[in-house]
């Protein structure tokens, strides 16, 4: 399992100016990072609560609408 900060890390250059196939790379991952950490939030003795979890994903599934826009911002 990769940290947020390494997901951001990869997906950092998938700007407004990325092309197609990074852009969709970008949106996929950060809806799979979304599910992974939501998940996560639900396992007994995890250190992340379920409220932070649902905080996280929410953040990066707004990433992803924003790589699926194409605008980039």
């Amino acid at each position: 399992m990769r940290a947020e900060g390494a997901v951001r890390h990869d997906l950092a250059a998938a700007g407004p100016g990325a092309c197609l196939a990074c852009r969709e790379h970008a949106r996929a991952e950060h809806l799979r990072f979304a599910d992974e950490i939501e998940r996560i939030g639900t396992l007994p003795g995890s250190a992340v609560t379920s409220a932070e979890a649902r905080q996280a994903a929410g953040r990066h599934r707004t990433l992803a609408e924003r790589f699926s826009s194409g605008s980039g911002g």
